[in-house]
């Protein structure tokens, strides 16, 4: 009997040239942006991150357009740079809260 990979690696696409308007699922995101599942859904929570679009009951996609922009806005150092391990959603939370007060004195500066 032959056994296979509990995990299959993801290749990620090529975003430039895909149209705005393309949809990618999760472990394309995570594959494009090299977090962890629970880091990518924090940021979405804390409105760092696209908000994904329903695409079916249990199903949702994220449009290829806003994730390069934000996978542009993250090498400018725009988005945050931590990452959530272990799912803590609380310590997501307080690095979100930090990130927002970052941003309100940096355009304070501007």
């Amino acid at each position: 009997m032959a056994t296979y990979p509990k995990h299959i690696p993801v290749t990620p696409p090529d975003i430039d040239a895909l149209p705005d308007s393309a949809l990618l699922r999760l472990p394309s995101i995570i594959a494009l942006v090299q977090c962890s599942r629970s880091s990518w859904f924090a940021w979405v929570r804390a409105g760092h991150a696209p908000q994904p679009v329903r695409i079916g009951p249990k199903a949702v996609a994220w449009k290829a357009g806003e994730v390069r922009a934000f996978m542009r806005g993250r090498s400018r150092g725009d988005a945050p740079a931590y990452t959530v391990t272990g799912g803590k959603a609380g310590r997501a939370k307080q690095l979100a809260a930090k990130a927002a007060e970052a941003a309100k004195a940096d355009e304070a500066l501007a």
